[in-house]
């Protein structure tokens, strides 16, 4: 386990709901009779600095780095949210400039900082997995067990059978993947100062004998609370023989979800070819005040934050 993912009680400021021994930022509960619902948050950032707990932040790097440098930390995130609280600076102008200070305060958390910004402008384009190095050296036949045969005068769902996770950045993250469930959790959590990303997916391999435009169908279950930062369902295609995959967003969300939805994008694929497919739960913060993005707790009803996909299928257009 990352020293991101280890320390997450020692830092998180305390609040009404607990999972696993660990105290949370509280984002209010969807129940079931709020199915199909989005909810706009207020954003809040001038209350939820002034309520940000920085004994949080320095536990939250000083865990992850040293006291001397959370410490500073401290220190500098004071200066900067005074001068967004006088109205002196805006929240991207202070973020910037708190980053900024901080990457000279260790090397560890400069290339922490560095790998965070970088997950949030760019996709992971490369092969990345077992399935995909297969499809990309053209390894993966029609027959093959752990290919979908997709004949596209119908719709043809694609069957998920692996997946993985990762992130990057400062702060608390962690997610998992349930291929036999069809199911994926991420969560992110700042004590006051982060920038942080982190995901998981769920993929598959499909034959698609028919080509030209399709609609890549996603039927899907969604639970997430979401404070300050954001959440996205991003689609991949990769063409066999090729490395790289082409991404599409599905949905992007900075609200509470809860729901079944149905969602498309497009794709021209080639006939007579085998591609790999996947789905990928987003969930990343950048900001100066205490924040959430929560597809993983347990909630006070039992029911638990996630998103499940319920079908993946390719119809023609």
């Amino acid at each position: 386990m990352s020293k991101n993912n280890r320390s997450r009680r020692h830092f998180l400021r305390a609040s009404s709901a607990t999972v696993l021994g660990s105290t949370v930022l509280t984002v209010p509960a969807l129940g079931a009779s709020s199915a199909d619902e989005e909810i706009e948050p207020s954003d809040g950032l001038e209350e939820r600095i002034r309520k940000t707990d920085t004994d949080g932040i320095y536990r939250m790097f000083s865990d992850q780095y040293d006291p001397k440098v959370a410490r500073r930390v401290v220190q500098i995130w004071e200066q900067y949210t005074n001068r967004v609280l006088n109205g002196r600076l805006t929240e991207q102008q202070a973020f910037d400039r708190i980053m900024s200070s901080l990457k000279k305060l260790s090397p560890e958390l400069r290339t922490d900082i560095n790998n965070a910004r970088r997950a949030r402008t760019s996709d992971r384009t490369g092969v990345a997995s077992e399935n995909q190095r297969k499809v990309a050296n053209s390894e993966l036949k029609r027959s093959s067990p752990s290919v979908t045969d997709i004949t596209t005068q119908d719709t043809q769902e694609i069957l998920l059978i692996d997946g993985q996770v990762g992130g990057t950045g400062v702060g608390y993250r962690d997610s998992h993947y349930y291929e036999d469930q069809d199911i994926v959790t991420s969560i992110v959590e700042t004590a006051g100062i982060g920038d942080l990303t982190q995901w998981a997916w769920l993929e598959g391999n499909a034959y698609i004998q028919n080509g030209g435009r399709h609609d890549i169908v996603c039927d899907y279950w969604q639970n997430g609370g979401v404070l300050g930062g954001n959440a996205s369902y991003d689609i991949w295609v990769q063409e066999e023989g090729e490395s790289y995959k082409t991404w599409l967003n599905l949905a992007t969300t900075s609200n509470l979800v809860y729901g079944n939805k149905t969602r498309a994008v497009q794709y021209n694929f080639n006939s007579d070819t085998v591609y790999n497919f996947g789905i990928r739960l987003k969930t990343s913060i950048s900001g100066i005040a205490d924040a959430l993005v929560d597809f993983q707790t347990v909630n006070a009803d039992g029911s638990t934050r996630q998103l499940k996909i319920n079908s993946l299928r390719v119809k023609p257009d």
